[in-house]
């Protein structure tokens, strides 16, 4: 779980970085608060994936549909924030070498 959250705090700042260096969010809602309120944004970034992986440690030994267990969903979760963190480094190096950044 510790690790979950600091792959979502670090995603939050490598978005907001990127966004700072002219990227774009894709999700429109957060890209509205990305725009206007950041604080907000994260906030509420934060605070919907401590709720999320607390209801799945909650339940982590329900079966979803027979075939696994919820618990395993926070494993899923993890490895999507380590793409989606690599992606983000990824483009931030990318962006930062093309634009000869210190």
């Amino acid at each position: 779980m510790t690790l979950i959250m600091i792959m979502c705090v670090l995603d939050f700042g490598l978005t907001f970085k990127l966004h700072q260096w002219g990227g774009s969010e894709v999700n429109w809602l957060m890209a509205d608060l990305l725009e206007g309120k950041p604080i907000l944004l994260s906030l509420m970034k934060l605070g919907l994936t401590l709720i999320c992986l607390i209801f799945l440690i909650f339940h982590k030994n329900f079966r979803v549909l027979g075939l696994f267990r919820t618990g395993d969903a926070i494993y899923i979760i993890f490895a999507v924030y380590l793409i989606l963190t690599s992606y983000e480094l990824y483009g931030m190096l990318s962006v930062r070498h093309f634009l000869f950044l210190p």
